[in-house]
């Protein structure tokens, strides 16, 4: 691709401050720009991007995502950005019927049975990993809401704990004690001075912990311990969901806690919940 360093540079920092102006969350941002470095690396079109078609974008995402088999949401994910980058860089748009979305699979998330889960946290060593599963198992944060974690939204009292989702958006989800507990064990060892107010600080460049330092440390625990192939660290929200409502827990409160906007994404879980009481039930009676 004819882009210098300086263009490449200019093109990222443009579709950076649009992005910033859309208020979205900084791990949202850090994604778009991700998959516009990776579309100046692996694009081999030689002209000049004002004159790049759908014939050239086709080429390309058939080349990189089709011919690959990556996933629909890698691929959705990827063209959203590069059509962006287009539109702010060079008002460009492109006809959406042909550069469409993939239809995205409808399969039910699988969880992590609690046996299991508890294994896995008793060999678990370190212990701000320790808070990271169980932030996410027993309280449903993302990958990305981990490092928003503020020690002064903690409310230990009343068992909760407010969180900055997506598209900065408030919430308040259950904090259970054990969770506490490990929170406090983690606080006494950082011996934290509230620096930034964030409970997982990151390294000299990040006030907090980057979301995908958490995604690799659970690839690499599945690894280490041959956990189910299917398994990310999304399967620990997911299970969070699914062991609330087959613990009586309400959808609308659960809908709450989970960050949906539409209850319709978080009735998933209530199918989910009555599977597994089925084939309980059905256990018990043979």
């Amino acid at each position: 691709m004819k882009l210098s360093e300086k263009e490449m540079q200019e093109i990222l920092a443009k579709v950076e401050e649009n992005l910033r102006l859309r208020r979205l969350s900084e791990n949202t941002i850090l994604n778009y720009l991700y998959d516009i470095k990776f579309f100046f690396k692996n694009c081999t079109y030689s002209g000049d991007l004002k004159d790049f078609t759908e014939d050239d974008f086709i080429d390309y995402v058939k080349k990189e995502f089709l011919d690959k088999e990556k996933t629909a949401n890698t691929y959705n994910a990827h063209i959203a950005a590069i059509k962006k980058m287009f539109i702010v860089c060079y008002r460009k748009a492109f006809i959406n019927d042909l550069i469409p979305r993939a239809k995205q699979s409808k399969k039910l998330p699988i969880i992590i049975p609690i046996n299991e889960f508890n294994d896995i946290l008793k060999k678990e060593k370190n212990i701000e990993h320790c808070c990271w599963l169980l932030l996410s198992y027993y309280c449903g944060l993302r990958a990305c809401e981990i490092g928003n974690v503020k020690i002064e939204n903690i409310d230990s009292k009343n068992n909760s704990l407010r969180i900055t989702g997506k598209g900065n958006k408030e919430r308040i989800t259950i904090l259970p004690n054990d969770v506490i507990i490990c929170l406090r064990k983690y606080y006494v060892y950082k011996k934290m001075k509230k620096t930034t107010g964030y409970l997982f600080e990151g390294n000299k460049n990040n006030e907090h912990v980057n979301s995908k330092t958490v995604v690799n440390y659970f690839i690499n625990l599945k690894k280490r311990y041959n956990l189910n192939s299917r398994y990310t660290y999304h399967t620990l929200r997911h299970s969070f969901a699914t062991n609330y409502i087959m613990n009586g827990g309400k959808l609308e409160e659960l809908q709450i806690m989970m960050g949906h906007k539409n209850i319709v994404t978080t009735v998933i879980y209530l199918h989910l919940a009555l599977n597994f009481k089925k084939i309980i039930e059905k256990q018990h009676h043979e």
